[in-house]
This record gives structure tokens, sequence and C-alpha cells, in this order.
């Protein structure tokens, strides 16, 4: 729940398929949480505020984890309306949970307790008046063996138009990953069904949370690797390429226009002046949009933007309005390097300039490192030993 959080506070996530990763996590946490209350907690006040309203949330997962896909594969994130229709189960199982929901409290109290006891599919009590509980129990496998095949069906599609993508590392990144995800969404999928078999099978809590460990622990292992892996690998998160319109996917203007860059106009023009039948299913960093960043970039180093001591990732998104994300994935996968890296590079290249011209005739060390943008002298020496192979003084000699 915390990384769904993060992911919707990231630069740009509000506008590209990261809200439904966040989404998808945040329901997946939701859910997991609520039925491990309600198989595990003897608390029927926990039991009896989770399972109230949290049970509908399940169908929000296949939904949220296919936009993701979808997004990603097409590169285009905005929903038509008849994707809404993809959320009428929920909305249906929601609405019909309200009556319960606004109960009295005694009333979830007892529900709950009749929980705790044992009883995994009591006849008593109605907590859905649209849906029946039959019809909620079979719902849920053939709901997640729908989505599953949609998500194997884009990852298929993507692989099939492997040679129309100019751009092979950006491609072989957004395919592993994607494939990564799917596969984990799958066996923690697989699990679930056989865990809801077992469950409708034994009719009892007891002995369900007897037999049922093995499919516990594969579920919590595969959103634990799902998580870890983007903890360990963030550039998935903010370094794909998202929100890129173009004709092939029906979008009307890019999102990645900006006044400081006009060659993506150009690539436009391009692209709309390119057959359909020739055209790529979608458009990733083409080169006319990597020869505008690297432009842009040039621009930076012409007026030695990056002296300045306060200049971060941040001032390229600022002053180029090429999104935050994209900057990213350029430095980290075209140009093999960190922004910080590059950073300090040109900033050493820039010392060794000044020494080579005379600087240090009157000035010192200290005031080379301030020169050159760095805020400590400390990190001044760490860092053009780091590229020099000695410390300034040394070098000064030496040279």
């Amino acid at each position: 729940m915390l990384l769904s959080v993060m992911l919707l506070g990231m630069k740009n996530g509000l506008n590209s398929a990261n809200r439904y990763l966040a989404g998808y996590f945040f329901s997946t946490s939701l859910y997991c949480i609520s039925i491990y209350i309600f198989l595990f907690s003897n608390s029927a006040t926990l039991v009896a505020v989770f399972f109230s309203s949290i049970p509908s949330i399940y169908y929000l997962i296949g939904p949220l984890s296919y936009f993701y896909v979808r997004s990603i594969v097409r590169d285009y994130s905005k929903l038509s309306f008849l994707d809404y229709l993809h959320f009428l189960i929920f909305f249906l199982i929601f609405m019909g949970s309200l009556p319960f929901l606004f109960s009295s409290w005694s009333n979830k109290l007892l529900v709950a307790e009749n929980l705790i006891s044992g009883n995994l599919f009591f006849t008593k009590f109605h907590t859905n008046v649209i849906i029946p509980k039959q019809l909620n129990q079979f719902l849920r496998p053939f709901h997640t063996i729908f989505y599953g095949i949609l998500n194997w069906y884009l990852i298929s599609d993507l692989w099939k138009k492997a040679p129309l993508y100019g751009n092979k590392t950006q491609y072989l990144l957004i395919r592993k990953w994607l494939f990564a995800l799917i596969c984990l969404i799958t066996i923690a999928s697989i699990a679930y069904l056989l865990g809801l078999y077992n469950m409708l099978s034994t009719q009892n809590k007891r002995v369900f949370q007897q037999s049922s460990g093995v499919y516990f622990f594969i579920i919590v292992l595969s959103y634990s690797l799902i998580n870890l892996s983007l903890f360990l690998f963030p550039r998935i998160m903010y370094g794909l390429p998202l929100e890129r319109q173009n004709s092939a996917t029906g979008g009307s203007s890019s999102l990645l226009k900006a006044k400081t860059v006009p060659a993506i106009e150009d690539e436009e023009q391009i692209v709309e002046s390119t057959p359909d039948e020739k055209q790529p299913f979608l458009f990733l960093f083409t080169e006319s949009y990597l020869a505008a960043i690297q432009l842009e970039l040039e621009k930076c180093k012409t007026e030695l933007r990056y002296l300045d001591p306060a200049f971060k990732l941040d001032t390229l998104f600022l002053d180029s309005g090429i999104p935050l994300h994209h900057w990213t994935f350029f430095f980290n996968e075209i140009k093999k390097q960190s922004f910080i890296e590059w950073k300090n590079s040109e900033r050493i290249a820039f010392a060794l300039k000044l020494i080579s011209e005379g600087f240090l005739d009157d000035h010192t060390f200290k005031s080379l490192g301030v020169k050159c943008g760095f805020t400590t002298q400390s990190t001044f020496i760490r860092v053009f030993k780091l590229y020099t192979g000695k410390n300034p003084s040394d070098f000064f000699k030496t040279n």
C-alpha cells in the first residue's frame, strides 16, 4: 500500500500508466489484508470493518492490471467510454453491499462473529442485495481467468511486433518487465483459484487454514517479488516512456510538446506522413525524439547550466518541458549513465579545462570546486579523484 502511494506521488505518475499500477497495488494489498483478517483474526471489530466494505475491491484487481499492461504496450493510458464497462461488476457488488455497509454496528458484529466461528458460507445473513453469494463465488475465478487471458494476449502481441521497434534497448526493458509481472500475477492467480476451490470444498475455516498454507505462501511470495522488483529497478516506474500519443493509437496531440523542443513537431509530421500499413504499433523514443532530447542536453552544456550548484534532473524537466521519466530513461538506457554521473563528468571536464587555462595560478583548489558547481571541497576532491585517478593537487603537480 505504501508503494502505491509512492507511485502516485511520483512526477508524471498521475498522467501515466503508473496510476493503474498504483491502483493495482493498493487493491491487492487491501484485499489481501481483508482476507488475512477474515481467516486469521479473532477480533470481531476488525472483521466487521473489513468484511463490510472490502470484498468488492477484488473486482478492481483484474481491470487495473489489464489497463496498466495495455497502457504500456499501446503507449496510451486514457480510457474510452467502453473501457469503463470493465468496472461494471465492481460497481454492482459495491452498490449491492451498501445496505450492509450502512446497517447497524451490532448487525456487522453479528456477521463478524459468525465468520470467526468458522462458518465460511452461512445462509442466514445477506451482505449483498444485488449479487447472491453463490454467484459471487463463481464470478471470482472467471473474472481472474478472463483478465489473465487478456494480459497474456497483450504481451504476446507485443512479442510479435518486436521487428517494428527501432529502440531495442527500450523494447527489451519493457518486454522483460511486463513478462515478469504477468508471470507473477498468473502464479498468484492460480494459487488464489486453488485456494478458493479448497475453501468451497471444505466449507470450514479451520480446515481450510490447515490445508491451504502452500497457497498463502505462493500468493505472498508472488506479490512480494513484484514489489521487490520495483524497488530494485525503480526505472521501471519512471523510466518507461508513456503518454506518447500518435496517429497509430488514435491520439490527437502529444503530451510531450514543449516550446523549447521544436523537433518534436517535426516528428509528428513524419508520423502523419507515414502510410498506416508501414507504421509501427507505437513509436518509442524515435530517432527524431532522441535527437530533440540530445539537442536540449547540448544546449544545457553550451550554457553551462550544469555548473549551478542547484542544477538537478528537475531543472532539465522544467527548462525543456520533456517529462522527467523520459530524461531518466534517456540517461539510464541511452547514455548508459545516471544523471549524477553525467553531471559530475561534465563538471570535472570543465575543471580540467580551467586548470589547463591557468585558473589555479590565481585561485585556490577550493575556488576551483566552487566554480565547477560543487558545494563542498570534500565532494569536489572525491569526484575529481574518481574521474582522474588523482586528487586535484596531485593532478596539478603532475600536469
